[in-house]
């Protein structure tokens, strides 16, 4: 994720250097974001299996970027996900509410997109990563 204005899918969403530090810090309480196949569709349903977690979030280029590190991704996976997933976005929530206390901003998925675009335009495919 990058400090911005976006076009969501639920409407355009501004993103500060302070929504980001408070992911990271909401990440150290709440349970890891899950790893999933997309946003929409027969694989990314409330029962659709996770194919991951995100964990160790943190900022990076001055606090603009919010990045992580994807884990437990089975084989079959990994082995298919520069090519064949190469863009990602997030599910996350503003005014996240947990056993009393409000977090800002949290992440709760990161969907894996095929065809699809996501909303931020500026971050590097996966493709790009795995090959640097």
């Amino acid at each position: 994720m990058k400090v911005g204005t976006w076009a969501a899918m639920n409407g355009e969403v501004t993103l500060t250097r302070e929504d980001l530090a408070a992911a990271v810090d909401a990440s150290a309480h709440l349970p890891s974001p899950s790893l999933k196949l997309g946003h929409e569709g027969t694989l990314a349903g409330d029962d659709a299996p996770a194919v991951g977690r995100v964990v160790n979030l943190r900022l990076a280029d001055d606090g603009d970027t919010l990045i992580g590190d994807f884990t437990d991704i089975p084989g079959w996976l990994s082995h298919i996900l520069p090519e064949s997933y190469p863009q990602r976005s997030i599910e996350a929530q503003l005014d996240y509410r947990d056993n009393g206390k409000t977090w800002p901003f949290v992440v709760e998925a990161v969907a894996l997109l095929g065809e699809q675009w996501p909303a931020v335009s500026t971050l590097t495919d996966l493709r790009d990563l795995y090959t640097a």
